[in-house]
């Protein structure tokens, strides 16, 4: 049985590795429910916590299976995506603590993964900032796990998530397209229409906002860990 528009979940994998984004984190599970009032809200995260726990619909503690630290974080990602497809029978985005949503994201029926592509990084066109995922087509997220396994450790720190997506199915692509790949068909979505820092939007309706340095930061200097390239 094919899920219901209602039936979607917004699961954002976060690890508190001492940076402030509780703001952000507040910022976007609010945006979603003015967006989407019938989306579910879900932590996945190593160090979940009371302030953590009130801003979402559903917590789950990861810590037992994944202890993750500034060397980790993108391949942990990747893991916790695999593991809640290869569970949910609900329609999920997946979404950085850093997004504010805009308007509802659109499942047509048209794709089972959907990706965001960007032009000017031909190394990685691919960013994860969000992603749409059908439940079920298993062989494709375990050979996306497979890929990220495989990656160099030092990109576990960084850009692992993003990059599996790259190796997997390619660069030579633009955005439109829609990719056999494995028992899923990708669905490729213009970044800059859908979800991207204000200032390089293409479109006034985005899927979401995706804000990076000082706006990201309420005008400080303050830095990430690793700050994702958008």
């Amino acid at each position: 049985m094919r899920p219901q528009p209602d039936e979607v979940d917004i699961v954002c994998y976060y690890a508190d590795l001492g940076r402030p984004y509780l703001p952000l984190i507040e910022q976007m599970t609010s945006s979603a429910k003015r967006a989407m009032p019938w989306c579910r809200t879900v932590l996945m995260s190593p160090t979940p916590s009371a302030d953590l726990d009130r801003l979402f619909d559903k917590t789950i503690d990861i810590s037992a299976h994944l202890r993750t630290t500034e060397k980790t974080v993108c391949y942990d990602r990747a893991v916790s995506t695999v593991s809640w497809q290869s569970q949910t029978k609900r329609r999920t985005i997946y979404a950085d603590p850093d997004i504010e949503f805009h308007r509802p994201v659109e499942f047509d029926g048209s794709f089972d993964v959907g990706l965001l592509w960007r032009k000017r990084k031909p190394d990685q066109p691919i960013n994860t900032g969000i992603v749409l995922a059908e439940p079920g087509h298993l062989e494709f997220w375990r050979n996306y796990g497979a890929v990220a396994a495989n990656l160099p450790m030092p990109l576990r720190s960084w850009w692992c998530d993003q990059l599996a997506f790259n190796v997997l199915l390619g660069v030579m692509h633009k955005a439109g397209d829609v990719i056999p790949a494995y028992d899923a068909r990708v669905k490729l979505f213009s970044m800059t229409d859908h979800c991207t820092p204000r200032e390089k939007a293409t479109t006034d309706n985005p899927w979401a906002w995706h804000d990076k340095g000082k706006r990201k930061w309420g005008g400080s200097d303050v830095k990430p860990i690793c700050e994702v390239a958008a």
